[in-house]
C-alpha cells in the first residue's frame, strides 16, 4: 500500500497493528475477542470488525526477541462478513551485521 507505514506492536498475548498514511488505522489482535476499527480512506471511512481466531507469537530461544507472528481472524466491514484472513510475519535480523 503506496503511501502507508504500517506498525506491528507485540505484547505478551495481544497484537496491535497501526497504519498511518494514506490509510488511517488501527486495529487490535486478541483471541477470543471482537475487536472494532474505523479504517479511514481519501475515499471514506469503513467500519471494521474482527474475531481474533489464533494468534501465535514465535520468540527467540533465549526469549529476547520476537521471531515471527502468526494471526487467523474474522473480518467485517460495515456489519457485513467479508472473509477469513491470516496474517503471517516471519522477523529476521541482519545476517550482514550479525543481528
Amino acid at each position: 500500500m503506496e503511501g502507508v507505514s504500517t506498525l506491528l506492536k507485540v505484547y505478551a498475548d495481544y497484537v496491535i497493528l497501526v497504519r498511518r498514511g494514506s490509510v488511517d488505522q488501527r486495529q487490535e489482535f486478541r483471541v477470543r475477542q471482537r475487536s472494532h476499527s474505523r479504517y479511514v480512506t481519501p475515499y471514506g471511512t469503513m467500519e471494521i470488525s474482527i474475531q481474533t481466531t489464533r494468534l501465535a507469537i514465535t520468540r527467540a530461544e533465549d526469549n529476547s526477541q520476537v521471531t515471527g507472528i502468526h494471526i487467523e481472524y474474522e473480518l467485517e466491514i460495515d456489519g457485513q462478513w467479508q472473509s477469513t484472513n491470516k496474517l503471517a510475519v516471519l522477523i529476521q535480523g541482519d545476517k550482514k551485521n550479525g543481528h
